[in-house]
This record gives structure tokens, sequence and C-alpha cells, in this order.
């Protein structure tokens, strides 16, 4: 009777420890599916970053050397009305700006045409150096 009671104490803890590594397990995997669902969304933008530089390397000779700063026009009614260089910008657009080349580039990607090119000027909002 006690090696009954001895198998049915085990068969139990057996069932415990089972449980609980199965929880486990489940909690891993929901863990790794938020991490993952949350990467996603950053790994995503730089992706299409990627596409688009590479996109607009194939129609404009951009500087070489450098990466671009990219954004998407979301609103273009947030853009300044009174820069030329916006007149034709719409919501989907996109603006590269290479910094150190000082050219800005709007490009659609609906149609995969360059809409403008521009130098950037920087603002003029520091004091001459005496």
């Amino acid at each position: 009777m006690s090696e009954t009671v001895n198998i049915q104490h085990k068969s139990k803890k057996m069932t415990i420890l089972v449980m609980l590594c199965g929880l486990f397990f489940a909690g891993m995997v929901v863990l790794g599916a938020l991490l993952f669902a949350r990467n996603k969304g950053e790994l995503s933008a730089h992706a299409k970053s990627e596409s688009v530089i590479h996109k607009v390397e194939k129609l404009y000779l951009t500087p070489s050397g450098e990466v671009p700063t990219v954004a998407e026009i979301k609103d273009k009614n947030s853009l300044p009305k009174d820069q030329e260089f916006y007149k034709d910008a719409r919501n989907g657009d996109y603006l590269l700006v290479y910094r150190m080349a000082k050219i800005a580039i709007l490009y659609r990607e609906s149609i995969n045409k360059l809409v403008t090119v521009s130098p950037v000027i920087p603002a003029a909002n520091s004091a001459p150096s005496q």
C-alpha cells in the first residue's frame, strides 16, 4: 500500500513539474512574441528607409559616403508654406536630407520619381564671428 501512495506522490510531483515547465515555456513564447513585435516596427522603419534610399540612388547620383536622414511626409499641411521646395509635396512622399553634401531630395515612391532636389541652405541664425 505504501508503494502505491509513494508512486501517486511522485506522479503528482511530476505533473506539477511538467505544468510549471509548460507555463514557463508559454511565458517565454509570449515574451518573445512581444519583443519581436516591438522590434519589428523599428526594423521595418529602418528597412523602409533603406529601400527608399536605394530607389533614389537609382534615379539620382547621391553623395557617396553619407547616409541621409529620411522622413516620410505624413501631413503636408504642416510643412512650411513659404518654402518653394515643399510646394508639390504630397502625403506619402519622402524627404531625404544629405547634411554634409547640403542636398535635400523630395521623392514620390508611388510613381518612383524625384519631385524636387534643392541645396540645403543653413539657417542664418548665428551671429557673425568677429
